[in-house]
């Protein structure tokens, strides 16, 4: 089989390569936040088979309408097919393998042909979320997530499995977002001194449209430079 080349900007690869257990990607419109999950994913699946994990956002219409296009966008440049080697919201063909902790349901889930898999979470509905346990986590929008639900919720479900997973990225978990706006958001700062302060277990990453010119374009950029405020640009 022929190696195909997949690329990631140089802030994309820098991010999943890093094995801090709590990671921080914030990125600008354009900056490749749902690439960065889609690489995470495929990185993941090689290194845990049968893990189960979460992705989360704020609405199940933010992770189905939004995040999950690009991902499987992604998938389709790494060799992934859906249908193949992945389902996403029905029962899982019977020659793939299940995951090791049971999943009943799956109108919200993505399967993976070596029992890898992801349950979308909404968190405009976190009492749904309550009481799950999961190899890793992904937040998408997390500057619209509050805090609170992250450590009642999301965070304490990131647990068990570690007699069969040996990797390390398990139980890793990763928040994806704009800068925030509004002071909900602001939290998601903290985790730059947290990072600063111990860089073995926290990892904190700005990125700009910029950072991803080679997919969009100067093109692209000067347009929404001429179109934008200075502070929306």
């Amino acid at each position: 089989m022929k190696a195909k080349k997949v690329y990631f900007n140089k802030k994309q690869v820098q991010f999943m390569r890093g094995d801090q257990e709590t990671k921080v990607f914030l990125g600008g419109r354009g900056s490749g936040k749902s690439t960065v999950i889609a690489g995470k994913m495929r990185l993941y699946m090689g290194e845990m088979p049968r893990a189960k994990g979460f992705l989360s956002s704020t609405t199940y219409n933010q992770i189905l309408t939004k995040t999950l296009p690009s991902i499987s966008s992604k998938f389709e440049d790494m060799g992934l097919v859906d249908g193949v080697h992945y389902v996403i919201g029905q029962r899982p063909p019977k020659h793939f393998i299940n995951p090791y902790s049971k999943i009943s349901k799956y109108e919200y889930v993505m399967s993976f042909c070596n029992g890898f898999a992801v349950e979308f979470l909404s968190m405009d509905r976190p009492d749904q979320a309550r009481g799950g346990s999961y190899d890793f986590g992904f937040i998408d929008e997390a500057a619209l997530v509050k805090k609170e639900h992250i450590n009642k919720v999301l965070l304490p479900s990131i647990r068990g499995n570690i007699h069969r997973i040996r990797s390390k990225y398990h139980q890793q978990l990763s928040l994806y977002s704009s800068l925030p706006w509004l002071p909900s958001g602001y939290y998601l700062y903290d985790y730059e001194e947290r990072a600063n302060t111990d860089p073995s277990k926290y990892m904190y990453l700005e990125a700009s449209a910029m950072d991803n010119i080679d997919i969009l374009g100067q093109a692209g950029l000067d347009r929404m430079k001429q179109e934008l405020s200075y502070l929306e640009y």
